[in-house]
């Protein structure tokens, strides 16, 4: 690796520059398909609602705290499921340019040239100004990050964050990477706590550099890591941070709606472990039967491209011969993401999707150098067969991101119905509104649209509707005639003075209506 070698700098920013372009081009062509002048809150990114409520409210009020109330969580007022970094960056978007989708969309697109970018940057730093634009390439026409970066979530300004961490960490001097590995790890961290595990990739840069390769720069490098992210995570606790419980392994299902869970088993550490193995088990079947379903769709597609990328950048570090820290470092993040997920979380295509995205800079940079290293002949066909394989990569990427687009134009036409559908109750806006879970893909983007109105999803048991009740006035309820599971009584709903409006049929099921 030519990790500090000075490479050809009187063509490096030229080269920046090209792969500038070539994301905002490729921006360019995919905003109209997207219309970024709309909101997309449905389906797979409803987490967009908590993100914008809670940015907006942030500079409302001053105050970080979730603008969804999930009921299981009531005893927390302040709780917030994700750590302050996206949040902030939606927040300082609103306070620059106002408040409207594009806006909302502005930290994500921003993030995507930042990425590309800085994927370039590092990849012709720690090998050549070839794999650094490749990777680059790479990275920008992956079909899930021109997906995401056309919403407000998370992954964008993650995936950007960490980066920039390792960009910035890249550019100090060598004697002073293992102080400042703890401080490079805090950016990413403070958007997610998987961030952490950048400690991976940075410490195989660590021992790949001989002025730095030894157990005690190592060790203590990791050490003062460790500590400094145990105290970022308590101050983010003590300020409302807090932890989706991982009950999918024992329950199948996450608690969002139930304050007062009953107590499960006591697992040994046996029996954890085959609940585990099990989930990963359920994980696996259902990726494999939403790629026999539909094996273009945008989720399945990003999930599979990342996979491949991660396999190949593990190759480049396993290759016999060459020792490349770096790419068994990205290798083995991705590993472990993955592994993370299939184990204790239900990884729908999606949210598989969404874990690769993170390790893909750094996992597209040790798959080009493995390509790199291929013995193909010749420089022109090495050219050519690199020249194929992008334009390729581009169409291929582009017909995946147009059958998206007609996807979400096919979900935002059944959100602004089912918005419509609630208007014509004629719901008090300043007051609560609740909505069966299973329901919320399709109308939760009212919360977004009647801001700041407080919108709940629908508790399960009756103790838990009156600990809500207690702290929101309520105005309108929808509920499925067909819940499982729910212990939620009419006698406790009307109660609190709903009563009985009527039904109305969606997606060919009666939904009852209460209100106040």
């Amino acid at each position: 690796m030519g990790l500090d070698a000075p490479a050809d700098r009187r063509t490096l920013w030229p080269t920046a520059l090209i792969v500038l372009v070539a994301a905002f081009a490729w921006l360019a062509l995919h905003a109209p398909l997207f219309e970024i002048d709309q909101w997309h809150i449905h389906g797979r990114f409803t987490d967009q609602a908590g993100y914008v409520t809670t940015a907006r409210g942030l500079l409302d009020t001053g105050h970080l705290r979730n603008g969804i109330v999930y009921p299981a969580y009531l005893h927390q007022p302040d709780w917030r499921p994700y750590m302050p970094g996206h949040y902030l960056t939606l927040a300082a978007s609103f306070a620059a340019f106002g408040w409207s989708p594009l806006t909302a969309v502005l930290p994500s697109l921003g993030a995507f040239l930042l990425g590309s970018l800085g994927t370039f940057w590092i990849g012709q730093r720690i090998h050549s100004k070839r794999v650094g634009l490749l990777a680059a390439l790479l990275f920008l026409l992956h079909p899930g990050m021109g997906a995401y970066a056309f919403t407000a979530m998370a992954e964008l300004t993650f995936t950007a964050a960490g980066v920039l961490a390792v960009g910035l960490w890249l550019a100090l001097p060598p004697r002073l990477r293992p102080w400042c590995l703890a401080p490079a790890l805090a950016l990413p961290f403070l958007y997610r706590e998987t961030g952490a595990l950048l400690i991976l990739p940075l410490l195989g840069l660590l021992w790949a550099e001989p002025a730095t390769r030894s157990w005690k720069a190592a060790g203590g490098a990791s050490a003062a890591a460790v500590l400094l992210l145990f105290g970022l995570q308590a101050w983010q606790v003590a300020e409302g941070k807090g932890s989706i419980p991982l009950t999918w392994i024992t329950h199948r299902a996450f608690n969002y709606v139930n304050a007062f869970p009953e107590p499960g088993p006591e697992l040994s550490a046996r029996e954890l472990f085959a609940a585990m193995s099990a989930n990963a088990g359920r994980n696996v079947e259902l990726i494999g039967s939403q790629l026999r379903k539909s094996p273009m769709a945008l989720e399945v597609v990003g999930f599979w491209l990342g996979l491949v990328v991660a396999g190949l950048g593990l190759a480049q570090g396993l290759r016999r011969g060459r020792r490349d820290r770096f790419a068994l470092g990205a290798g083995t993040l991705a590993l472990v993401v993955l592994g993370l997920a299939f184990f204790l979380y239900d990884v729908k295509a999606h949210k598989g999707m969404r874990g690769m995205l993170f390790v893909l800079p750094f996992t597209s940079i040790a798959a080009m150098a493995w390509f790199e290293g291929l013995e193909l002949g010749s420089r022109p066909i090495q050219r050519g067969l690199a020249l194929t394989a992008l334009v390729g990569s581009a169409l291929f990427s582009h017909l995946t991101l147009r059958r998206a687009a007609g996807e979400w134009t096919a979900d935002d036409e059944r959100s602004a119905r089912a918005i419509e559908q609630i208007r014509t109750w004629k719901h008090d806006e300043t007051r609560l509104f609740l909505c069966d879970f299973a329901l919320s893909n399709d109308f939760i983007g009212y919360a977004v649209e009647a801001y700041p109105m407080p919108w709940s999803f629908l508790p399960v048991t009756d103790e838990t509707l009156h600990l809500l009740l207690d702290q929101y006035t309520p105005g309108t309820m929808l509920l499925r005639d067909s819940r499982q599971g729910s212990l939620l009584t009419r006698e406790a709903i009307e109660s609190h003075g709903l009563s009985f409006r009527g039904t109305f049929e969606w997606q060919g099921e009666p939904l009852a209506v209460f209100q106040r």
